[in-house]
């Protein structure tokens, strides 16, 4: 159901983007200027229909990969919370405009490893190798993305991808942590 629902909105927000786009998308200086809802409103718009498509098949794999983000929801914390990891960690970068849900998509495969139990954990190592790699080669190299810029109509926001793997690691620990803490406390004796 999680799937469906986040894709249903955000193809909503991508017909409305024609009109309200320079609304939503996030915008340093209109952040700055107080318009804050544009810290999780950015990462529903996008370049265009391949971009789209590209976040939405991202998000159906990562929550097919990883079913007990859908418990709860988790995938929800797992948005809002990292979506605000990459808004506020390009707000120290130099650039000014981002739309997109790849940052945040990083950091719930992060999230995902993390707090999930169904994958083997060889597995998740693998998936974690290949997402680290990613993100340290294209920091290194941004222009090992030119090909996937050229797909979607435009730059491809490398930091976000590196701000929203830290923010899912950061989420998952904490969830990791809190698992970890409740089932080792000692239990009252009756």
């Amino acid at each position: 159901m999680a799937a469906p629902v986040c894709v249903l909105l955000s193809a909503l927000v991508m017909f409305a983007e024609a009109n309200y786009g320079a609304d939503l998308a996030w915008k340093k200086t209109a952040i700055l200027q107080g318009e804050y809802w544009r810290l999780l409103t950015g990462h529903w718009l996008h370049l265009g229909w391949v971009h789209w498509a590209m976040n939405q098949l991202g998000l159906m794999l990562i929550l097919w990969l990883f079913p007990q983000l859908l418990i709860k929801g988790r995938w929800v914390t797992g948005v809002v919370v990292i979506g605000l990891g990459v808004a506020g960690g390009l707000m120290f970068t130099e650039l000014d405009g981002y739309v997109g849900m790849s940052g945040v998509l990083y950091g719930l495969v992060f999230y995902g490893c993390m707090i999930d139990n169904t994958l083997p954990f060889k597995i998740k190592c693998l998936v974690l190798a290949g997402v680290i790699s990613k993100v340290v080669v294209e920091q290194l190299w941004p222009e090992v993305n030119a090909a996937t810029a050229e797909q979607i109509g435009g730059m491809v926001a490398i930091d976000a991808h590196l701000f929203g793997s830290l923010s899912g690691f950061a989420l998952g620990g904490l969830a990791w942590f809190k698992q970890h803490r409740t089932e080792a406390a000692p239990k009252p004796v009756t």
